[in-house]
């Protein structure tokens, strides 16, 4: 070769590699930034994930705390209720009268005797009362004196059998 083929052949070489240098270069950047950006996207996706977790975690933990807390709070209350309720109970037995026991033994002969009563009315008004109704009733002399058939019983307890019933209360 000649000089200008020489010259024209470096001329088309540093063309080339010029644009070859410059498309490498373009590329190279190119490529930095997509991986600059997928760095990135990477570390705020791991951010995300980090805050998400204990976002997660630390919400759970919040409302198991507030439950729990919640639960003491309601176990106090009901504590603090059955202990208003206990001493109102405790002052409600100490201010009522105690009943003595003949006042017991009346009360329970007179509701037994408004039972019979009751019971009694109600068999003379459907008329299957034994012993007829109030209007035919009729005393044992008068029965006698019309010679109706009268039986009789007795029943007798020794007299420690009688002092044991009243006084350990089981005559009722």
């Amino acid at each position: 070769g000649t000089p200008a083929n020489r010259e024209a052949l470096r001329y088309v070489v540093s063309r080339t590699t010029g644009a070859a240098m410059t498309k490498a270069w373009h590329a190279l950047f190119m490529y930095f930034r997509e991986m600059a950006q997928l760095k990135e996207q990477v570390k705020n996706l791991a951010m995300r994930l980090m805050r998400a977790d204990l976002s997660r975690g630390w919400n759970k933990a919040r409302f198991v705390y507030l439950d729990v807390m919640q639960k003491e709070a309601q176990r106090q209350e009901r504590m603090a209720w059955v202990g208003k309720m206990m001493l109102d109970r405790i002052n409600s037995i100490n201010n009522t009268t105690v009943h003595s026991p003949l006042q017991i033994r009346m009360d329970a002969i007179n509701k037994v005797q408004q039972y019979f009563r009751r019971y009694r009315m109600e068999r003379i008004m459907e008329r299957a009362y034994a012993m007829g109704s109030s209007g035919r009733v009729t005393t044992r002399t008068q029965q006698a004196v019309i010679g109706g058939r009268m039986g009789i019983s007795f029943d007798a307890l020794t007299l420690v059998d009688v002092l044991t019933l009243v006084f350990t209360g089981l005559s009722l």
